[in-house]
């Protein structure tokens, strides 16, 4: 089972003296700074673009719609599939690097590795059921008529 903490306890734990994190900020895509917390699962926070954003409405137009899942403590980051990342996880860093894979399990056992439990199947579908699916139906074109 895994452990709720809020998302302030989470991102007031990693952080150092200073506010920065021992490792720095990932690049972008994976910096957590540009975007908002909308969810918290086990000792992950899941990221989404700001509402105001808008990157929010052309990503979800686009497919490139996805989630972050930042690990504060660890300072990791996972994306998650979209065709921002050909249809993969993608984890960063990873032996100093990006890493990506379509299989969950994969990104699992990698972060199993480091002692972290990523979200199970379950508890991904229902993040992308309440985060992803709304934005999709809300900006996804209207179909072509005829």
């Amino acid at each position: 089972m895994h452990t709720v903490l809020s998302h302030v306890t989470l991102q007031n734990r990693h952080l150092v003296l200073g506010g920065e994190p021992a490792l720095g900020w990932p690049p972008s895509p994976h910096d957590p700074r540009d975007r908002e917390t909308l969810d918290v699962v086990g000792d992950w926070l899941v990221l989404q673009f700001p509402a105001t954003d808008q990157k929010l409405e052309y990503f979800a137009r686009f497919s490139f719609l996805h989630l972050q899942l930042w690990h504060p403590v660890a300072e990791v980051s996972v994306l998650t599939p979209s065709r921002l990342t050909l249809g993969c996880y993608e984890l960063h860093p990873h032996a100093g690097n990006t890493f990506r894979d379509a299989r969950r399990c994969v990104i699992s056992s990698i972060l199993g590795l480091q002692q972290l439990t990523f979200p199970s199947c379950c508890e991904l579908d229902h993040l992308f059921a309440v985060h992803l699916t709304p934005l999709y139906e809300t900006f996804s074109p209207p179909p072509h008529r005829r």
